[in-house]
This record gives structure tokens, sequence and C-alpha cells, in this order.
């Protein structure tokens, strides 16, 4: 995330764990930067300058247990 967005929005998101299949990860975003978040990441897609997807989960994965990510 640092590679994309500004320290002041990466170092406000909480709580990133991987998903139990390790293909991602999930965190909180404050709501106050959710939709600059997603206008980056919809433009790098775009651009091509990304090859993975970033969205809102709609229901929780399951996680993997570790916390040490």
């Amino acid at each position: 995330m640092k590679r994309y967005l500004p320290d002041v929005m990466v170092n406000s998101f909480r709580g990133m764990r991987m998903f139990k299949d390790s293909k991602g990860v999930t965190f909180d975003c404050p709501d106050d930067s959710i939709v600059n978040f997603e206008d980056t990441f919809k433009h790098l897609l775009e651009e091509k300058r990304i090859d993975f997807y970033v969205g809102r989960a709609k229901e929780l994965p399951e996680l993997k247990e570790d916390t040490d990510f």
C-alpha cells in the first residue's frame, strides 16, 4: 500500500489480516478515506499499473490465525 498511497492514509488502516488461503488481505479503512482509496486503485488498474484487485468486502473471508502478518 505504501507504494501507491500517502503515508497518512496507510497509517490509518487497522487490523490487516491475511486470508486463510494467502491470496489476499483485509483491513479497516476509515470512512473519510474510502472514496479516495477506491478512486486511486481504480485509476491504477485502468492505467495497468497494478495487477491485483482492491475492493470492499461484502463478507469477511476466512482469515489466518497468526497475527504476525
